[in-house]
């Protein structure tokens, strides 16, 4: 296992990981806001935390090869504070779910921009109605605002984290930054910005090795429940500096004008812009938006973890894959159990 230089920093939050079902029952009770188990990140949680349902998404230690199934759901019927389940509309995994506890099936529109934000904002609406929560048109503008700055401090402090972690891995392995990350997703903000401040401080005040050349690598899977696969790409030669996992970096992307009047409207359309979760947009949007873009990012190859990725995600592998080759990107298919062969193989002959 690889170590990580300021590792001690991120043992109280795996801690509070550990924690994560009497920490958040406390948090309700103290708070009396709602509580929405959302199974991915596909639902502006600025907006609706406005509205008083605060989202968290499922720990990702739940989730078995790669996806949420009956561990995940059974670890929230168990938990007992939980308001309601957020699942994208045909979500396939629905036999899981429990009967104890509303669901409520997210229609994600396609496309992006004024249309996709219109559809957008209309399932908004359905899901308060559906909870029976006040209607968007009584949303509080500076609540609103006041909420996404606390989104944005936190965002900001995880791009900042991830942003030192390429040039001194050392520092930290990828282990506990997928830690920060799900942490950052499965907690308000408030309850974890400081501690991450904490970590942004010593990344910045530490030191080491000058990072060793290798190729810039992003990485393709659903749920990872435990970074060490990513530590072992990058013992094979590689520097993981970007991903396409259902609980990866990318769910810290967005930023905002908090000042703005209009940011309401501004959140539903940088929102239509997001490649979100694999499986959830079309895998041809999904290209469009984010793979298209990658070689901009200096990322050369692009690792694709079959057994970690649900069927309607292997499913789309292959387009991406000669899509990536006619770009320049090298794809590598692997399973877990071939991939330390195939990584070493292909490091070996650039």
């Amino acid at each position: 296992m690889k170590e990580s230089r300021i590792g001690v920093l991120v043992e109280p939050i795996r801690e509070m990981m550990y924690s994560h079902n009497d920490l958040m029952r406390q948090f309700r009770e103290r708070t009396g806001v709602h509580i929405a188990a959302v199974a991915g990140d596909f639902v502006p949680a600025e907006i609706i935390a406005a509205m008083g349902l605060v989202p968290v998404r499922i720990p990702s230690f739940t989730a078995a090869s790669g996806f949420y199934g009956s561990e995940a759901f059974e670890s929230i019927r168990g938990a007992g504070w939980y308001d309601c389940i957020i699942v994208p509309d045909g979500f396939n995994e629905g036999e899981f779910l429990p009967d104890n506890i509303p669901v409520f099936q997210f229609t994600v529109p396609p496309g992006y921009g004024q249309e996709h934000s219109v559809a957008l904002h209309n399932e908004i609406e359905r899901l308060l109605e559906f909870l029976n929560l006040p209607e968007l048109k009584t949303i509080d503008i500076s609540k609103l605002q006041k909420i996404t700055g606390e989104y944005d401090t936190l965002r900001r402090l995880v791009r900042g984290i991830a942003g030192l972690r390429q040039s001194k891995p050392d520092l930290l392995s990828n282990r506990d930054m997928l830690t920060l990350l799900d942490s950052g997703t499965v907690f308000p903000p408030a309850m974890i910005t400081e501690k991450f401040a904490g970590i942004l401080r010593a990344m910045n005040e530490g030191t080491g090795p000058v990072t060793r050349e290798c190729p810039a690598a992003m990485v393709h899977a659903g749920i990872l429940s435990d970074g060490s696969v990513l530590d072992d790409i990058e013992e094979a030669g590689f520097i993981v500096t970007e991903d396409d996992l259902c609980n990866g970096r990318r769910q810290y992307d967005l930023s905002f004008n908090t000042a703005s009047e209009y940011l309401y409207y501004e959140i539903l359309d940088a929102c239509s812009y997001r490649p979100l979760c694999p499986g959830i947009r079309p895998v041809e949007e999904r290209y469009e938006l984010l793979y298209r873009l990658i070689r901009n990012y200096g990322i050369e190859t692009v690792i694709f973890i079959r057994d970690l990725c649900s069927n309607s995600m292997i499913s789309d592998i292959e387009y991406l894959r000669i899509k990536l080759m006619r770009t320049g990107v090298d794809p590598l298919v692997v399973d877990l159990d071939n991939m330390g062969d195939v990584l070493l193989e292909y490091i070996n002959r650039r």
